[in-house]
């Protein structure tokens, strides 16, 4: 229910409006949602929180891809998260923690999201015709605070998805059409020397604006 993915299938007056958001992704009548958990995640409606908000409305929620897998594929729809949500919720960073340094090894209970398309091209495989929205968003996020090797680890996972995505064309050539794009430059990033020293991107640093 943030930015990008909210985009597609809700309309409300700010982005923030974070549970009316929630509250019209029923309606929206897509088949398959994947991502970190809700922002506002608790009392979408009354006392519901989202994951039980969403399932009253025909949408079960299952935390990581095994859960997917077992799933009641009848069902006909569902929303994959990272297991590590169960109790870290709307969580939008979750893995681009301020408060430890940065490595290029993923956090326990993350799904990449290849892995998310993947679960995604499973469940709808070549029955009929569909569209994927699919955006790695935490390449946005590391830029924000700049913080250079979250963002190349991240373009890495997109880079991932990409040849994923890639697979499936050479399966179905005649009848898909991937598009990969950016959204906007974030962050400034560059690559050089900062007072003479080598920077280390393993830690973040403040970018002056000229």
């Amino acid at each position: 229910n943030h930015a990008t993915p909210a985009v597609a299938y809700s309309h409300v007056k700010t982005r923030s409006f974070y549970r009316d958001i929630t509250k019209q992704l029923p309606s929206s009548g897509f088949e398959f949602f994947a991502g970190y958990s809700f922002v506002d995640f608790l009392n979408v409606e009354g006392e519901l929180n989202a994951d039980d908000f969403l399932a009253r409305a025909g949408y079960p929620t299952y935390y990581g891809v095994e859960e997917f897998r077992d799933r009641d594929a009848s069902l006909g729809k569902a929303i994959l998260v990272h297991d590590k949500c169960r109790v870290r919720k709307s969580s939008i960073t979750a893995e681009i923690d301020l408060n430890k340094q940065y490595t290029l090894e993923d956090d326990k209970g993350e799904v990449p999201l290849c892995s998310m398309l993947d679960c995604c091209l499973d469940m709808f495989s070549d029955k009929k015709p569909f569209i994927i929205l699919c955006e790695e968003g935490n390449v946005d996020h590391a830029s924000h605070i700049n913080f250079p090797m979250a963002v190349v680890n991240e373009v890495k996972k997109l880079e991932a998805s990409v040849a994923r995505a890639l697979e499936f064309y050479e399966s179905h050539p005649k009848e898909t059409l991937i598009i990969v794009i950016s959204d906007h430059e974030t962050g400034g990033l560059t690559l050089g020397r900062k007072n003479g020293e080598w920077i280390d991107h393993t830690k973040r640093f403040e970018v002056k604006h000229l």
